[in-house]
């Protein structure tokens, strides 16, 4: 799994296939492992992924939801596709913000204002019910 920073934002390649039997635990895990190092504002790049399954998508939400108690943000990269239509589907699109480019998640997930301050506030959605 890539993983990069741009600026306080880090941002991580997802998986090509997000299911309980490969790739969602391993994501869940290194985002969390992310988040305890001090990393609350995340970009998830959903680009490569082609499959994605019912605990994938409640991963997402575990991670978003981890994400916000740590006063974070999460964006997903999703360009149109399968990924973007199970989003949109499933109204996961309303929860969590999805963008076409990295250049406007990254953005969204950084915060109005924040060109360098690492204490600008960040957009809050609300968290979906488990």
């Amino acid at each position: 799994m890539n993983v990069r920073r741009e600026g306080r934002v880090t941002i991580v390649q997802a998986p090509r296939r997000i299911t309980a039997t490969g790739g969602a635990r391993m994501l869940r895990r290194r985002l969390f492992e992310l988040l305890g190092e001090g990393s609350p504002r995340i970009v998830l790049n959903l680009e490569p992924t082609i499959y994605m399954d019912s605990f994938g998508l409640a991963e997402l939400i575990a991670i978003y939801k981890r994400t916000r108690e740590l006063n974070g943000a999460m964006a997903v990269q999703c360009p149109p596709g399968r990924v973007r239509d199970l989003l949109h589907v499933t109204r996961l699109d309303d929860v969590l913000e999805a963008y076409a480019d990295e250049a406007t998640a990254v953005a969204a997930v950084r915060g109005p204002g924040e060109a360098g301050d690492p204490g600008a506030p960040v957009a809050r959605r609300p968290v979906p019910s488990a």
